[in-house]
């Protein structure tokens, strides 16, 4: 009798015990409807692809269950890097948490993502009651799209505060006005 251990093609014995670790951590799926109807509209693809960058809209279209990196990386065929880029730019804003699973042999890490379909329900909201709380507003303004999405600020006061939230510190979005 041979103690030969089995290895299945293409998975390395390390990919194997940290896909086994990651199987533990409960993973959620997501609306398909929502986050299509997010995507829907161009004004807040623009928005997501200003926060996030490049690879946002995919990586939002393919997110359906609770993953890794590198996981969405091989389901949208782009860098794992890239999508760690899109995935951490939007965890800054609320709309990605984490729960790191540590590899007991290696000490590496890995990170499965869960996505925040509450946050995503903002975007998802009518731009019609902002753009009537905007309509107060002369000239260009800005907003916060992690705490407050409907207070707006003038262009002045985002210079002063260099473009940054004054409760939050993140990034001001450009509100750009729907031309009727």
């Amino acid at each position: 009798m041979s103690s030969k251990k089995t290895k299945k093609k293409g998975i390395s014995p390390k990919q194997k015990e940290i896909d086994e670790e990651v199987i533990k951590v409960k993973r959620n799926s997501y609306s398909k409807k929502l986050r299509y109807a997010v995507l829907a509209s161009a004004q807040i693809r623009q928005k997501l692809i200003e926060m996030g960058g490049e690879n946002t809209i995919d990586v939002i279209r393919e997110f359906d269950k609770d993953m890794t990196d590198e996981e969405l990386a091989k389901k949208i065929a782009v860098k794992a890097s890239d999508v760690r880029v899109v995935l951490n730019r939007l965890h800054s804003y609320g709309l990605f948490t984490y729960t790191r699973v540590k590899d007991k042999d290696s000490g590496w890490y890995t990170y499965v993502w869960r996505l925040r379909e509450d946050k995503l329900r903002e975007f998802a909201q009518p731009q019609q009651e902002m753009g009537e709380v905007a309509e107060e507003y002369e000239g260009e303004i800005y907003y916060c799209p992690s705490c407050q999405p409907k207070k707006f600020v003038t262009f002045e006061e985002a210079t002063v505060g260099e473009f940054r939230c004054q409760n939050c510190g993140k990034g001001l979005v450009f509100f750009e006005r729907k031309e009727e």
